[in-house]
């Protein structure tokens, strides 16, 4: 199975005016229900706080820009509808919000799910690449030596960078449909069965990008 991931597109045809959006300029950061005490491991008791708008110009899409949210996918209810029958990890919540556009507000939801990737990661075959400005690699690292990848990563000459080279997985990964891999940056990905959904229902907002570093044992 092909996997894919997907980010919010900035073709101007498709979303009318970039930034799509941004939070709205009356949202309290340092309330105590705000998105921002939200953490990436944990799911909030509650419904967090969130003021989000689209922008003047831009167009309302399925697969909306997530302005400040710091994970996660910010989505419609036809997009919801569509993720409701497809598998998702077991500790996922939609928050709801409603989003600002032109003087209406149209119902959206936060998307927050949880994948224990050392669960599903084989370390010993996967290896991220040291890399020169080029992308000429240098050398690969296997995961399992790596203790602390940010550690890691801030040891290096400043004239070299990190990418992923293959992330192995445990074949028990096709259970899911949806899922994050936060490893140096956080990509949200999904499978080609759910791609193949989006499209027959013409989601809108979004692009994909195959990701080709995924590899499934077994």
């Amino acid at each position: 199975m092909k996997y894919y991931i997907i980010n919010e597109t900035d073709d101007l045809s498709v979303i009318g005016n970039y930034p799509q959006t941004n939070l709205n300029e009356n949202f309290i950061y340092d309330s105590d229900k705000s998105f921002i005490n939200v953490l990436y491991n944990e799911i909030f008791s509650g419904i967090p706080e969130i003021k989000v708008d689209i922008t003047l110009g831009a167009k309302k899409t399925n697969f909306l820009d997530k302005a400040s949210l710091p994970f996660g996918i910010l989505i419609d209810l036809k997009f919801k509808n569509i993720l409701d029958n497809v598998r998702l990890p077991m500790k996922h919540k939609y928050y709801p919000l409603n989003v600002g556009f032109k003087g209406d507000e149209i119902e959206y939801y936060w998307v927050h799910y949880i994948l224990d990737l050392d669960r599903y990661l084989n370390k010993d075959n996967s290896f991220v690449n040291i890399c020169d400005y080029d992308f000429n690699v240098i050398k690969s690292v296997p995961l399992s030596m790596i203790k602390d990848m940010k550690m890691f990563e801030n040891s290096l000459s400043t004239e070299y960078t990190l990418l992923i080279g293959e992330l192995h997985f445990k074949s028990v990964i096709k259970n899911y449909d949806i899922f994050d891999i936060p490893l140096l940056g956080v990509r949200t990905i999904i499978s080609d069965r759910l791609k193949q959904l989006l499209e027959k229902n013409n989601i809108t907002g979004y692009e994909l990008t195959p990701f080709d570093e995924m590899k499934i044992n077994g």
